[in-house]
Parts: C-alpha cells; sequence; structure tokens
C-alpha cells in the first residue's frame, strides 16, 4: 500500500546546512508522517555542490509537519517541548528542518548503489536524497511531501516553474561546457580484432583509401583560413567521405553483418560487449566530451584511417558516448518523427495487454532501417541489463540514458520533453525488458502478451524529468555516483 509506513537501517549524524526559507509559518504540532530514513544533503542553498561531509549518508528520524520536515538523530515523543524546539530550531547536534514549500520530490531512478531512494529538491535549490525501508515506504513519504508542499489551492506547475527554469539552465550550462578528463576504463584490444579490418572493408567499398585523405585533414568547418580573393572559386574535385554521424540511418555505412544497422553502432555496442558487460555504471558514466568528440570528426573523415590502437578506443565510457551522440546527432529519430505521438499515446493505454500489442504494432511499422537498427540496439542493452548484477544498469536505469536519446522528435520543444519524459522512459524499458515479444520474427496471432490486463502502468509525471535532467558530470568531477547523462 502507498500509505504504508516504515523504518530504515542505520548511518550517521545528519548535516546542518539545510533549507529553512519561509519556515515561519510551519505548524510543528500536527505530524502528517513520522519514520527513520537514510539521508545525505547534495546541493546546499543557490543549488551550490554540498561539500564532502555532507555527502554522507546519515540515519535520521523524519517529521513531516505542514510544510517541514523535521530531521532529528533521536526519536521525539510528541509534546510542548518537541514542539517547541522543533519550532527553534536544531540544536548544535540537530539538523535545521527543511522546508518543502514548493518542493519537487520523485523517486531518484539514477542512484543505482541503494535502494527506494527518493530526491527532494527545495524552492531555494537544496538538494537530499532520502532512502526509506521498502518500495511502500519510499511512495508513500513522496506523497506526502508532495500533498504538504503546495500551500492551499496552489497551482503545483506554477509552483514548481522556478525549479523547472534552473534546472533546465543549469542543464544547458553544462552541456555547452568542456567534458571532464577521461575516466581510467579497463584496457586492452579484447573482443576488436576484426572490427579494423571491418572498417577497412567498408573503406574499400567505397573508395575510401587512407591516402585519398590527407594528412590532418579536418572537417570544412575546421579548415584552413581562407585563402585570397578568387581562388576559391575553383571547385575541388575530390569526393567527400560519407559522415558517420548528423546523417539519416539509410546514408550510415552499413555493418556486414546487417545491411540496415550502420557500421558505428555495431562497432561500439560489440567494443561495449567484449569489454564492459560488467563495467560498472556503463552507458550511465559519459566520456570525455573532447576525445567523444575527436572520434567524431575521424569517422566523419572516412574510416580508413581509423586506428583501433589509439588510446581513444580503449576507454569504454568513450566508446558508450560516440554511441549515444550517434543517436542523438541522427536528423531522424529512431522513433520517427510522424509515429512519436502514436507511441506516447500507446504508452499511455490503461490496458496491460493492449498497450503492449499497439507498441509491438507501432515497431513492426517502422521503415527497414529503423526498425532493424531498433531491434538490434535493444537486444544490446538487454545483454547489458543481463549483467546488473555486476554493473548495475538494470533495465530502469538504461531507460533514463537511452529513453530521451531514442524517443524524441527531430525538432524536440521544451514542452514536449518535460511533459512526454517518463513516456519516453517507460517505452525504452518495456522494450528492453520483453525485447524477445517485441521483435519476435512470428506473425501475431492474438497470442498472449508477456504482461497480465491489470499490470500497473506509472502515471506520467512531470517530475520525473526535473530530478534526472542534465545528470552528467561537470569539469572536475569525473565519474561521481550520482550524476547521470541522458
Amino acid at each position: 500500500s502507498l500509505d504504508s509506513w516504515g523504518t530504515s537501517e542505520d548511518a550517521d549524524a545528519p548535516s546542518k546546512r539545510h533549507s529553512t526559507s519561509d519556515l515561519s509559518d510551519a505548524t510543528f504540532s500536527d505530524i502528517r508522517r513520522e519514520g527513520w530514513l537514510y539521508y545525505k544533503q547534495i546541493l546546499t542553498k543557490k543549488g551550490k555542490k554540498a561539500g564532502s561531509g555532507l555527502r554522507q549518508w546519515k540515519r535520521v528520524y523524519a517529521a513531516l509537519r505542514a510544510r517541514s520536515l523535521s530531521l532529528s538523530k533521536e526519536r521525539r515523543e510528541p509534546g510542548p517541548a518537541a514542539v517547541g524546539a522543533a519550532a527553534a530550531g536544531a540544536g548544535e547536534d540537530e539538523a535545521a528542518p527543511v522546508c518543502i514549500g514548493s518542493c519537487l520530490v520523485d523517486i531518484s531512478y539514477s542512484e543505482t548503489k541503494r535502494r527506494h531512494v527518493f530526491r527532494l529538491t527545495t524552492a531555494d535549490f537544496c538538494e537530499y536524497l532520502f532512502q526509506a525501508e521498502d518500495r511502500d515506504d519510499m511512495l508513500g513519504w513522496i506523497r506526502a511531501i508532495r500533498e504538504n508542499s503546495r500551500a492551499e489551492g496552489e497551482d503545483p506547475g506554477c509552483a514548481n516553474q522556478a525549479l523547472i527554469s534552473k534546472k533546465l539552465n543549469d542543464y544547458r550550462k553544462v552541456s555547452h561546457s568542456s567534458g571532464p578528463k577521461a575516466d581510467s576504463s579497463p584496457k586492452g584490444s579484447r573482443g576488436l580484432g576484426g572490427l579494423k579490418s571491418e572498417f577497412l572493408k567498408q573503406s574499400a567499398a567505397r573508395g575510401l583509401r587512407t591516402q585519398d585523405l590527407p594528412a590532418g585533414s579536418k572537417d570544412d568547418s575546421a579548415a584552413a583560413p581562407k585563402t585570397p580573393w578568387g581562388i576559391n572559386i575553383i571547385k575541388k574535385n575530390k569526393k567527400a567521405a560519407p559522415r558517420a554521424f548528423g546523417v539519416r540511418l539509410e546514408e550510415c555505412q552499413p555493418a556486414t553483418e546487417n545491411q540496415r544497422v550502420p557500421l558505428i553502432v555495431a562497432a561500439c555496442c560489440r567494443i561495449v560487449e567484449a569489454r564492459g558487460l560488467e563495467s560498472t555504471g556503463i552507458y550511465r558514466v559519459p566520456g570525455n566530451n573532447a576525445v567523444v568528440s575527436s572520434l567524431q570528426e575521424q569517422l566523419n573523415r572516412g574510416p580508413g584511417d581509423i586506428n583501433l590502437q589509439d588510446e581513444r578506443w580503449q576507454d569504454l565510457n568513450v566508446i558508450s558516448s560516440l554511441l549515444k551522440s550517434f543517436f542523438r546527432k541522427l536528423p531522424e529519430p529512431l522513433f520517427t518523427d510522424d509515429k512519436y505521438n502514436d507511441f506516447i499515446e500507446a504508452n499511455r493505454i490503461e490496458d496491460a495487454r493492449e498497450r503492449m500489442r499497439t507498441l509491438r504494432k507501432l515497431i513492426r511499422d517502422l521503415p527497414g532501417h529503423y526498425y532493424e537498427t531498433l531491434k538490434f540496439l535493444v537486444g544490446h542493452l538487454k545483454t547489458i541489463a543481463d549483467h546488473s548484477e555486476k554493473n548495475k544498469m538494470e533495465p530502469r536505469n538504461l531507460a533514463l540514458v537511452f529513453g530521451p536519446t531514442l524517443v524524441r522528435t527531430s525538432e524536440d520543444n521544451m514542452t514536449d520533453m518535460v511533459t512526454h519524459m517518463p513516456d519516453r522512459y517507460k517505452i525504452v524499458e518495456t522494450l528492453i525488458q520483453h525485447s524477445d515479444w517485441f521483435f519476435s520474427d512470428e506473425e501475431d496471432k492474438g497470442e498472449r502478451t508477456p504482461v497480465g490486463d491489470k499490470e500497473p502502468q506509472a502515471v506520467p509525471n512531470i517530475e520525473y524529468l526535473l530530478p534526472n535532467i542534465g545528470r552528467t558530470v561537470p569539469p572536475g568531477d569525473p565519474g561521481s555516483a550520482d550524476l547521470l547523462e541522458i
């Protein structure tokens, strides 16, 4: 039951730097929910990163009163003394109450090391993680905090508008900044034996040789300084190499095993499956942006000058980011523009069996290159999820990474990105969980679906997006376990 109350297990002492704005209106005598929780603070006021001391998990007794959440080391019996202490603020060893007015709270899907964790972001941009005893306890806390975070008659959309804008602005800033130094990843050439020859084979098939490309050649955008006026009139009679990024699937260099799957997709998946199945956080931890960009430029010049002994090809996080970048740059997304709304509507069908059948029909109606590439990618993600005990990437975590990248429109607007985000997650998660059924070659003759007709379907919630948007590793903080790239 969503109303079940629970307790958690041990941790340390709480922090003192908390959001305490607007606490004067709080009523401390009416406890709405209470119980033991783990917690740690991620961001302090104004969204500043919390110090190392505040990022430790601590065990506290939480009590929700009106629009305030008090955190104490010990359980306090209700009474005038306890109420007065809470109203006066925290003692030397106590945490200050957290103001939950107009806050955002939801499940923290990016937290892979602990279960039943939810994230709370206050109106002044403090951010916390809380771990409940079980799923029902977690959902109960989320619902109670949401119900008590708004003033009477307040529109939840308006209340959260400032936080939404802050999250999106932070995401834009990180997206345009340089990436961190590459994380150390398992090195070696296992699983790459045939990859070099495949690149060269593709190059020869298209009449492209390494010597066709001048040394140190770059994209047109990075060409040498302009020559004097008049010389540019002369056209160079040189056939350009087919680009690997930013082109439609039909125009990509095909893989040898399937002509409708791009070579770069097959190559990246092969490398990850060869060396990264047990790599913790694979696809969640981003690679160095500069290294990823340099590999993109190299592949856009043609595969003939690929050197797989280059250390850039040895970093699993770079390779996984390269694959994600390929799908982000597709001018026609994998689920196609004309079917995007159909997929969103299908995901919202309440009857589970009808929802599954509708999704499968839409998938089978995709154009050939898009269907085959989606089938190949989902099969790869299923393989990753099958090793989640080691890599911590269950279907839901993979869906958080790939959902916004795969299920989108070519001109993704902010409204769709926010309102459709939970649908995007759920569609990709469902495909990974039931990949064999969705991509079976057998005809659909009314056979049973892999889910029952009463399987619960999550109601789309705008707050699903906000705790995870822009979870990229900022410069100087590589490999943080709390960050997620989408």
